[in-house]
């Protein structure tokens, strides 16, 4: 199986945000473009541990909630012993918490040269710990 990767780069600017990455897949997948893909399979993989992918809906409202649900889920504050004994001075413990509920990979098909999502999905990268200067998403194409 041919293989064909990218990695988009990423600045956030916020503890907790949401990354829309749905139009820079689809040029990557398009048939005759950089993948050249006509049928196959997409892996779409964060290189960070508290940084997610997930296929949700896009909605400026719905984003607002995802946000509020994460920080409710598993609060900055918290006596967590890791943010004790940081790696590299951020407390961050409840950022791998929430990654424990937030994927750092999907796979989605492509078809016909094109990504399949749903009338209403999008592909979202999911910041748990930033601001972060920059954070990597792999793009990898498996074709027959």
């Amino acid at each position: 199986m041919p293989l064909k990767q990218t990695a988009i780069t990423l600045k956030s600017d916020r503890p907790l945000q949401i990354h829309d990455l749905t139009e820079a897949v689809r040029r990557f997948v398009a048939f005759g473009g950089e993948s050249d893909v006509r049928d196959g399979l997409l892996v779409i993989a964060s290189q960070h541990t508290t940084m997610g992918v997930v296929i949700n809906e896009k909605c400026e409202h719905l984003e607002k909630d995802m946000i509020r649900f994460l920080e409710k889920l598993v609060p900055a504050q918290g006596d967590y012993e890791h943010n004790k004994a940081t790696v590299d001075g951020r407390p961050n413990a409840h950022s791998h918490l929430l990654s424990l509920v937030i994927p750092s990979q999907v796979t989605l098909v492509i078809a016909g040269g094109e990504l399949q999502l749903g009338t209403w999905q999008s592909v979202f990268a999911v910041e748990l710990d930033g601001p972060r200067p920059a954070r990597k998403i792999h793009l990898t194409v498996l074709s027959a």
